[in-house]
């Protein structure tokens, strides 16, 4: 990374964010106008499975005309809070995200047999939580995730979910939680000076030291990574938890990552069958808003997928056994199964 600033060692990456307008824009700035006539007190309505409503402000109030990040809510929990558990830096997201494509929507006013009358009404409120999964859904994409794939309404979510329901269909919730499908990749942030990768620190007081920083490790008070940029310079990324306010640091040189840098973050989804070949990846971006107030305003949005198709996983064949003559037919194995 370079800087004009050369006899600062403070600065800020502060060139103003170009964002990428796509076709298709203007339909989507007029269909959050809509979808925020159509919430209540601006929150969308979606619940816990205890009957608390879900916490997330409806896009529509955090991007103004321009598709640019208002910054002007504070985030509950550091996120989008989730049906399936609470957001986190994880993956909670995608979590929530693959728990509304799963999510069937049963039907509140069938009818149920077997059940006390305790039982159905339970039952039956259940399922009353479980719709809207495409409004939900509509709420974690970021603008450029709508342009790209044609999202101008909550209901143009449903060939996103079709998709991904029918290619991760081994995802199975009955046998796992969603969580346990889901591993973090990638992670990297595009800034004005170029892209920096990132990576976990092992020992975060041990790089402190053997860089020189002016810094000594809190980890009850922030996040660490290691970020290296294309020139191979390393710096400590350092992220407030409370305000999310994040710095990066190298020798004397201290950088303030605001809104003109987006964080990305690529998670792999795993089936059973494919050993540690995934079968989709999810990206999130982080809008990377300052503080609000002292509290921390930036969101992680559900930016882009890919559906990916895996070799299956199968035994081995070390090359031992009976001759050719000794190896049974298709036939013949499905004789045996039989």
């Amino acid at each position: 990374m370079t800087t004009n600033d050369v006899d600062s060692p403070h600065r800020r990456l502060t060139t103003t964010r170009m964002r990428r307008l796509k076709a298709g824009a203007v339909a989507i700035i007029a269909a959050f106008t809509l979808s925020a006539c159509g919430s209540s007190d601006g929150y969308i309505d979606a619940w816990w499975d205890n009957g608390d409503p879900i916490y997330a402000p409806v896009k529509a109030d955090l991007f103004d005309e321009d598709l640019v990040p208002t910054c002007s809510a504070p985030t509950a929990g550091n996120g989008f809070e989730s049906r399936a558990r609470p957001y986190s830096n994880t993956g909670g997201l995608v979590n929530l995200f693959l728990f509304e494509v799963q999510n069937s929507e049963p039907d509140p006013n069938a009818v149920l047999t077997g059940l006390t009358a305790r039982e159905e009404q339970r039952e039956r409120t259940r399922r009353e939580r479980l719709q809207g999964s495409l409004e939900t859904m509509y709420q974690m994409t970021h603008p450029d995730f709508d342009a790209k794939f044609g999202i101008t309404t909550a209901d143009d979510m449903a060939a996103v979910k079709a998709e991904l329901a029918k290619h991760l269909a081994d995802l199975d919730q009955s046998v796992a939680p969603i969580h346990s499908y889901v591993e973090r990749g990638r992670r990297w942030l595009e800034t004005p000076d170029g892209r920096l990768t990132l990576s976990t620190v092992t020992s975060v007081a041990d790089f402190i030291e053997e860089n020189n920083l002016p810094l000594q490790f809190e980890g009850l008070k922030f996040d660490y990574l290691r970020a290296v940029d294309d020139d191979g310079t390393e710096y400590l990324m350092v992220t407030d938890k409370e305000t999310a306010q994040t710095r990066l640091y190298a020798g004397n040189e201290v950088i303030d990552v605001d809104e003109s840098s987006e964080l990305f973050i690529r998670y792999e989804i795993l089936l059973p069958g494919f050993g540690t070949n995934p079968s989709a990846t999810i990206t999130l971006v982080n809008d990377q808003c300052p503080p609000y107030f002292g509290d921390a305003a930036a969101r992680f949005w559900i930016y882009d997928y890919e559906l990916l198709f895996p070799a299956e996983v199968g035994p081995i064949d070390l090359g031992f056994g009976g001759s050719e003559d000794d190896e049974a037919t298709d036939d013949e194995e499905a004789a045996v199964d039989a």
